[in-house]
C-alpha cells in the first residue's frame, strides 16, 4: 500500500492526514487511499477497477459563538452591543443554514446533516429531533424581533486544512448568513495559526470540529458548553463562554449518576436547553471514505481511521 494507506500494524487519524488524491490510486502505486477529494468521488465511482467505503462517523463540525462578551472584538451591532448573546439571534444563523444543500453541493453527500450534538441514539441525545431546520423567512424575523431588522456585522473566523472541505463550508456558511442580512467578512486560515488564536478566546464565530470516544454527550458537553470552571476541568473548550444554570444542573447531576437510565435522561435534558440556546450550531456529521482497487475490501472505522490489518481481500 502506499503513503495515503496505514502502514502495517499501525494507523493513521485525520488530525495529521493530508486529503488523497486518487493519481497514486489510477497510476497503480496504491491499494488503498482515505480520504480522497470529494471532488473526486464521481470519477471514481464510475471507474469499475475501484470501490469505495463511506463510514458515518461521529465528527461534528459546528460554529462556536461568543455569547458573553459585549462588545466582542469580532461583531457589531450598533452601539458596542454584541447581538449574539441573543438566543434569536443564534437561532436565526442556525436557521439561515440550508444542511442538505451542504450536503450535497459542498460535502459531495460524504456527510449527515445535524439535528444535535451526537447522532440520534447515542446516550443523551433527542430521540425523533429531525435535522434542524432550514428558514430564511424565520431567521429574519427573529432577528427583527431581536432588535436588529437590518441585521448586523461579523468576522467569522474558520480553518482552510483541518476539516473536509472547510473552506468552502465557511464560503457557503457566509453566504447563507448573508442572504437574511448579516453582513458577513470571512477570515479563513492554517489550523496552526486557527486554533492558538481561538484558545486565546481571539474570534466571536469560529468554525469547530470534535469527534466523540464514548457513546453519550457528557464529554461533549463537558469540554464545549458547561461553564468553564478549569480547576474541574470543566468547560475547557468553552471558548464562546456560555454559561448557562438550567444546562449545567443537569449536565453536572449526569457527571454524578451511575445509572445508565437516569443518566441519558439528565444529559437529553441538558440537550434540549442546549439545542434550544444554540451557543454552539451544529452543522454535520462528517462522513469517513475510503477507495480501494477491486479486490480488496474495507468495511471502514467509525473513528475515521485506517488500519491495514483490516483489509480484506474482496468476497
Amino acid at each position: 500500500m502506499g503513503r495515503e494507506a496505514a502502514l502495517a500494524g499501525g494507523a493513521s487519524h485525520p488530525r495529521h492526514r493530508r486529503r488523497a488524491a486518487p493519481a497514486g490510486l489510477l497510476a497503480g502505486d496504491h491499494d488503498l487511499i482515505e480520504s480522497p477529494a470529494t471532488g473526486d468521488l464521481p470519477r471514481l465511482r464510475e471507474n469499475p477497477g475501484f470501490a469505495l467505503s463511506t463510514k458515518p462517523t461521529t465528527r461534528l463540525i459546528f460554529l462556536q459563538l461568543d455569547t458573553a462578551r459585549s462588545p466582542s472584538p469580532f461583531v457589531n451591532g450598533g452601539q458596542g452591543e454584541n447581538p449574539l448573546r441573543d438566543a434569536r439571534v443564534r437561532q436565526a444563523l442556525s436557521l439561515a443554514i440550508d444542511r442538505k444543500a451542504v450536503q450535497e453541493r459542498v460535502m459531495d453527500g460524504v456527510a449527515t446533516p445535524a439535528g444535535q450534538y451526537l447522532p440520534e441514539g447515542m446516550a443523551g441525545t433527542i430521540p425523533g429531533l429531525p435535522v434542524l431546520p432550514h428558514d430564511p423567512a424565520r431567521a429574519r424575523a427573529l432577528l427583527a424581533e431581536a432588535g436588529y431588522p437590518n441585521g448586523f456585522a461579523l468576522t467569522f473566523h474558520a480553518t482552510n486544512n483541518r476539516y473536509i472541505n472547510d473552506a468552502r463550508l465557511a464560503q457557503v456558511v457566509a453566504q447563507f448568513w448573508q442572504r437574511i442580512g448579516v453582513k458577513v467578512e470571512l477570515d479563513a486560515m492554517p489550523s496552526s495559526v486557527f486554533f492558538g488564536r481561538r484558545g486565546k478566546r481571539e474570534f466571536s464565530v469560529s468554525m469547530g470540529g470534535w469527534s466523540a470516544d464514548a457513546a453519550e454527550t457528557l464529554m461533549f458537553f463537558r469540554s464545549w458548553l458547561m461553564t468553564t470552571d478549569r480547576e474541574r476541568g470543566l468547560g475547557t473548550s468553552n471558548y464562546g463562554g456560555w454559561s448557562e444554570p438550567r444546562f449545567d444542573g443537569p449536565a453536572m447531576r449526569a457527571m454524578a449518576t451511575m445509572d445508565e437510565a437516569a443518566r441519558a435522561g439528565l444529559l437529553r435534558e441538558a440537550s434540549q436547553v442546549a439545542v434550544e440556546q444554540m451557543p454552539v450550531i451544529p452543522v454535520h456529521f462528517e462522513n469517513a471514505v475510503w477507495a480501494f482497487r477491486k479486490g480488496l475490501a474495507y468495511g471502514g472505522r467509525v473513528d475515521q481511521s485506517t488500519s491495514a490489518m483490516e483489509v480484506t481481500a474482496a468476497p
